[in-house]
C-alpha cells in the first residue's frame, strides 16, 4: 500500500455524518504512519497510531491544503500535542487547518449549529 504524504490531512467517518480529520506523521508504528489529531478520547492533540484513528473504520485522504512543506506542517502539529480538545473552539477541523497555517475554523459545528438553530425555529413556529 502507497501511504499519503506526511502532512496530508485524512479522516474517518464518525457517526455517519461527522469527518474526524487528522494529520499524517512521518513517524511509523507496525508498518503504518502515525497520525497527528485533536481528539477527545485523547484528551487533545496527540501522535497516535493509524489503527488507534481509523478505530476499524475506512481511513480517506482529504488532500493536501496548503503550499507549506511536510515537514513545517509536522512543526505545526507536532507544537500543539498536549493542547485540549474543545468541541466548538478547538476540534479535529481546527486543528488541521492550524497545521496548514490556515484560518481554523469547522464547517461542521458551523453547520451542526445551523441546523439545531433551524429545528429549534421550526418548534417554535409550529407551537403557535
Amino acid at each position: 500500500m502507497t501511504w499519503p504524504v506526511p502532512g496530508t490531512v485524512i479522516y474517518v467517518w464518525f457517526l455517519g455524518v461527522f469527518r474526524h480529520k487528522g494529520i499524517v506523521s512521518d513517524r511509523f508504528w507496525n508498518g503504518k504512519p502515525m497520525v497527528l489529531a485533536n481528539s477527545w478520547t485523547s484528551s487533545g492533540v496527540a501522535e497516535i497510531s493509524w489503527d488507534a484513528f481509523a478505530g476499524g473504520r475506512e481511513v480517506f485522504s482529504e488532500g493536501y491544503p496548503s503550499a507549506l512543506p511536510p515537514w513545517e506542517v509536522l512543526y505545526n502539529a507536532k507544537s500543539m500535542i498536549g493542547e485540549q480538545y474543545d468541541i466548538i473552539f478547538s476540534n479535529c477541523e481546527h486543528f488541521v487547518c492550524k497545521c496548514h497555517n490556515k484560518e481554523p475554523r469547522s464547517a461542521q459545528v458551523v453547520g451542526f449549529v445551523l441546523l439545531a438553530l433551524g429545528v429549534a425555529a421550526l418548534a417554535l413556529v409550529s407551537t403557535d
